[in-house]
Order: structure tokens, then C-alpha cells, then sequence
């Protein structure tokens, strides 16, 4: 077995040495660009275990029906929390660098308004880098509650879910759901006071 390893080593050299000095070159460049293309997307990604369900609802001329507005909300939610506790015990970011990769990483789930209150609220950019601002998150969805869903017109619908506890009252939570591009998105997210 020793014989065998050892042997298998001895060719790997010799096949190394038998490469010309430019392609030995090239080999390395090529090892190179493929670890900085791979630094390059997971700074832009999420980790699998807070990546969205890449459920997306796409055709042209699709309507949004309550299943389909469940996921795209529940979407939202992991999306929001996959970013948001993924920092040190700093609080800095560990996979964003800068506000165009978060921005970039939202932009699969939110309008760009929404995702310019994301940033604006939840992250403090410094000097020495970006960090979650210690603040109450977003409203998310009751995935166990009734909700309501209306269409505002073709490419806007809106989710109504009541609420009723200690910390926020009595209130009614709206998600305004668009199409954009033809993807589904998280545009707003509001609530008003119920008697």
C-alpha cells in the first residue's frame, strides 16, 4: 500500500516537472481566479442555511393566489434574518463587505425601496466596516394565522393579517406584494391601529 501512495507521487511530480514553465504558470493563475471568483460570490450569497426557498413565481401574466403570497412572505422573513444574524459578536457582517452586496442580495426578494429601508435602518455603515444596527425588526407574516389577500391591480397585491397581543396591540399588519421584472416582491410593509 505504501508502494502504491509513494508510486502515485512520484508520477504526480513527474508529471508537474514534465509541464513547461508556462503552463505551470497558467495552472496557478487558474487556481488563483478561481478562488477569488469564489470568495467573490460567497461575499455576495447568503449561507445555505439562511437562504431563502428560491421559489420565485415568474410568468408574465401569473396572479398571485394565498400560497404563492405565503412563500414570497416567508421568502422575506429568511432572507431578512439569513443577513441580519450572520454577524459577529461585534456586530459587524460577516459575509457583506458593503452596502451594494446586501442591496444585491435583496434585491432577489424586495422592491428597491423596501431594500433602501432595509439598509437605511438595520445597517450602520463605519469606518471600519458594516454592522447590524441594534433595532426592533420588521413585522413578518403569522405563517399559523388567517390572512386575507386583496388585489390592488395586476401587478400589486396586498396581505392583511389582524393581530392582537401585549407588545404590538391590536392591530392590522399589510404587506404590499409587486411584480417586478416579473418577479414577486416584498414592496412595503405597514400597520394601523384597531378598536
Amino acid at each position: 500500500m505504501k508502494t502504491l501512495l509513494f508510486s502515485s507521487f512520484i508520477i504526480l511530480l513527474s508529471g508537474a516537472a514534465a509541464c513547461s514553465g508556462e503552463g505551470l504558470e497558467k495552472g496557478i493563475q487558474s487556481e488563483e481566479s478561481v478562488q477569488k471568483e469564489k470568495k467573490e460570490k460567497e461575499q455576495t450569497t447568503a449561507p445555505e442555511d439562511s437562504k431563502p426557498k428560491e421559489k420565485k413565481f415568474t410568468a408574465d401574466n401569473e396572479g398571485l393566489d394565498k400560497g404563492k403570497a405565503k412563500v414570497i412572505l416567508e421568502d422575506y422573513e429568511r432572507a431578512f434574518n439569513g443577513i441580519i444574524t450572520n454577524v459577529r459578536e461585534d456586530g459587524s457582517f460577516k459575509k457583506y463587505q458593503s452596502v451594494k452586496e446586501i442591496r444585491a442580495y435583496l434585491d432577489h426578494y424586495v422592491s428597491d425601496e423596501r431594500a433602501d429601508y432595509f439598509i437605511d435602518v438595520f445597517v450602520t455603515q463605519r469606518n471600519d466596516g458594516l454592522f447590524v444596527t441594534s433595532t426592533e425588526g420588521p413585522l413578518f407574516l403569522k405563517e399559523q394565522e388567517p390572512f386575507q389577500l386583496e388585489k390592488v391591480e395586476e401587478s400589486t397585491y396586498v396581505v392583511k393579517q389582524e393581530w392582537d397581543n401585549e407588545l404590538n396591540g391590536h392591530i392590522e399588519v399589510q404587506y404590499t406584494l409587486v411584480r417586478e421584472e416579473g418577479i414577486w416582491k416584498v414592496d412595503d410593509v405597514d400597520q394601523k391601529e384597531l378598536n
